[in-house]
C-alpha cells in the first residue's frame, strides 16, 4: 500500500508516521508532504497513492478540500482521510467520497480504526485471483 501524508504541521506528520510504523502488519511505502501543491505536482507527474491523509487548512497553499477534489478527478479509487482542526468542513468530505474526517487532536484508537477500514477496503479491491487452466 502506498500512503501519502499531507499536513503543514511537522509534528502531526511525524505522529501519523509513528502510528503507521508501529503497526507491524502494515506493509506500506510512506511519503510525507508539507503542502498540497507538492502532493498535487507528484500526482500530476504520475505518482499514485492508495491512501492519502490530508489536512484541510494549509496556510498559503491550496486547501485540502480543493486538493482532494482534484485528486478524486484523477483517481476514483484512492482513499482519502481528512485530519484537521476544522470540523466545519466535514460536510464537504462527502463530495470527494472521503473514508473519514478526523478532527485534531486525533486519538490514536480512532486513527487506527480508520486505518483498519482503509486496509480492509484495500485488501478487498486488490486481491490476486489465480486461475488454474488445464489443457485437454
Amino acid at each position: 500500500m502506498h500512503i501519502a501524508i499531507c499536513d503543514d504541521e511537522k509534528q502531526e506528520r511525524q505522529r501519523i508516521v509513528g502510528w503507521l510504523r508501529e503497526d507491524q502488519t502494515l506493509q506500506a511505502l510512506l511519503t510525507t508532504y508539507d503542502s498540497t501543491t507538492a502532493l498535487l505536482q507528484d500526482i500530476q507527474r504520475g505518482r499514485s497513492y492508495d491512501l492519502i491523509f490530508l489536512d484541510v487548512e494549509l496556510p498559503g497553499d491550496i486547501n485540502g478540500m480543493e486538493a482532494a477534489r482534484r485528486i478524486r478527478q484523477r483517481d476514483s479509487q484512492v482513499m482519502q482521510v481528512f485530519i484537521t482542526s476544522h470540523s466545519d468542513f466535514m460536510g464537504h468530505a462527502f463530495a470527494v467520497e472521503a473514508m473519514d474526517y478526523l478532527v485534531k487532536p486525533v486519538q490514536k484508537e480512532r486513527f487506527l480504526a480508520t486505518l483498519n477500514r482503509c486496509r480492509e477496503k484495500f485488501n478487498a479491491t486488490n486481491q490476486l485471483i489465480f486461475v488454474n487452466v488445464e489443457e485437454a
